[in-house]
Parts: C-alpha cells; structure tokens; sequence
C-alpha cells in the first residue's frame, strides 16, 4: 500500500489499480462471507439447463454460500487464498457473484468495492490489524449473513503515525 500509494503521486484512481491484492481479498472476503445466502430472478422465459425444463415466470436461486464453498467452483474452497482472483487460466474464472451479475446486479456493486478499497487502504496505511487467534466465528443465517459473535480487533498504529 505504501509503495501505491507513493508511486500514484496522489492520483487515488491510478492508487487504487495498483493494489490487486487488497482487492483480491476483498473478492476472497466476500466469497468465504457473503452478505447474501442466496442470489435470487424470474425466469423471462422457458429454459433448459442440464436436462431440466424450468417454466417462464419462476423465482430460481443460486446458492452463494454453498457454491463459493463448492470445490467443483474453488480449488480448497475453505481457505482464504486472495491469489485466485488475480489471475487465472480457467475460463471459468467469473464466479464473484456478491454483488449479483448482469442488467440486474447491485447498482451500488462499483462504489461500494471503490469504498471498501479505500476504507482498508486508508485503515492499513495508519494500523496493523491484530485479531485474537483461536476464536472461532460462524455465521448467522437470516435474511442477510451476520457473524454470530463479535469480532474483536485491536488497532495498534504504525510508528510514522503515533
């Protein structure tokens, strides 16, 4: 981050293309922590997909929590590997679908990554980041997936910033 942040000369944009990693965890963060269970349209028409016949008019869904934990879609799907977002051979690379895809995808999907970027670039640039180690934190299922016990970090500031 110091490297971009220096090499942008203050141009944020340029900054930000220049930290794939950090938005690569934020893919990766996203993928083992949806916010949403599941990503939810109508079919407009009648289509076949492997050999089922779904009618027009009805609500099909894609199991977020449960494809982007599925090793036919992630190789080791349980660990936190940033890496597999920077750049892949697969043709089956596009399978981030936090934020929805297509005409239909979240209309906030672009200033919301814009915002978590700039968020953890600013909160890493002026902190190291501790977790306590050995706490386990599952999940929560309701209308929107939460942690079901706090999370607790300690913020101890970089020394050019005390």
């Amino acid at each position: 981050i110091s490297a971009a942040k220096a090499s942008s000369q203050g141009d944020v944009a340029k900054m930000m293309k220049s930290t794939p990693l950090l938005k690569a965890a934020i893919k990766e963060t996203l993928r083992l922590h949806p916010v949403a269970v599941t990503l939810q349209r109508y079919t407009t028409q009648e289509i076949v997909l492997q050999n089922y016949r779904i009618p027009a008019n009805v609500l099909v869904q894609v199991g977020l929590y449960a494809m982007f934990r599925d090793s036919r879609f992630f190789s080791k799907p349980l660990q936190f590997n940033p890496e597999r977002w920077i750049k892949t051979e697969d043709p089956k690379y596009f399978r981030g679908l936090s934020f929805g895809f297509g005409p239909r995808q979240c209309l906030g999907r672009r200033i919301a990554e814009m915002e978590m970027q700039l968020f953890l670039i600013h909160m890493l640039e002026k902190f190291k980041i501790e977790i306590k180690r050995g706490v386990e934190v599952g999940t929560t299922f309701g209308l929107i997936l939460i942690p079901d016990k706090p999370i607790y970090l300690t913020l101890r500031p970089h020394r050019s910033h005390q």
